[in-house]
Parts: structure tokens; C-alpha cells; sequence
């Protein structure tokens, strides 16, 4: 299988991600819930209320296995 249109953007904190993201206007954004700088779940909050990026699909995932977890995804976006 080949995936000549595939390409990853890697951000090293959830200040870059959305920098990147309003940059390339990705398909779709897997994000970390625990970066440095700025977490993932304010650059969630930050992507779904710029109109620029709100239409991009968030996928969180997280280390944490606290039952809180899903539910702040869920409310950042």
C-alpha cells in the first residue's frame, strides 16, 4: 500500500499544535492530552473556537485513566 498524499505534522507542545494546525489545515489532528507549554485539552478548546480549524476532527488520547479524562475531552471538543 502506498501513501504518497500521507503526511505527519509532529508538534512538540499544544502551542505549536495549534500554530501548526492553523498552518496546514490538517484532515485530522491526533492529540495529546498532556503536553507541555499548553495542554491538550485548552489547544482543543483553542482549535474548536477559531473557525480557521473548528471543522478538523480531534482525536485526544491520554496516559491518564481517570474517569475525568473523557469528559474534559469531550467538553474541550
Amino acid at each position: 500500500m502506498e501513501f504518497s498524499d500521507f503526511r505527519i505534522i509532529e508538534a512538540s507542545d499544544g502551542a505549536q499544535a495549534v500554530d501548526l494546525a492553523r498552518q496546514h489545515q490538517p484532515d485530522a489532528i491526533l492529540m495529546d492530552l498532556s503536553m507541555p507549554r499548553l495542554d491538550g485539552w485548552e489547544a482543543c478548546r483553542r482549535l474548536k473556537a477559531d473557525p480557521c480549524t473548528r471543522h478538523i476532527p480531534i482525536i485526544a488520547v491520554s496516559a491518564h485513566g481517570y474517569p475525568d479524562a473523557q469528559r474534559r475531552a469531550l467538553e474541550a471538543g
